[in-house]
């Protein structure tokens, strides 16, 4: 269905959500693999949402590896991004993210 870039690069790995942008539709997720993801989604206005983690050395209370998030928060937890889904643009959305 699209790509989605981290500083020019295709993101490893992570998740991508399409919300209703007018909250009367529901949500639809997908994987993302080497830049690339595929998600079944309404058509119509969204509100976008991408995440990615990874371990960090630090260490948890209880030793575990701490887990943190790659992708600012302007592109998932108080995203800023929107797209227009329609069967001409569904499989050719493209998410250029910058990590600054």
């Amino acid at each position: 269905m699209g790509t989605v870039t981290l500083d020019g690069a295709p993101l490893p790995q992570g998740s991508i959500v399409f919300d209703s942008a007018d909250g009367a539709g529901g949500s639809s997720i997908g994987e993302i693999i080497d830049g690339k993801f595929t998600c079944l989604s309404e058509l119509g206005r969204k509100h976008v949402r991408i995440s990615s983690s990874r371990e960090t050395d630090q260490l948890g209370p209880y030793g575990e590896k701490i887990i943190e998030e790659v992708i600012p928060p302007k592109f998932n937890s108080k995203s800023t991004l929107t797209a227009e889904i329609t069967s001409e643009t569904a499989s050719q959305l493209k998410f250029e993210l910058t990590s600054k």
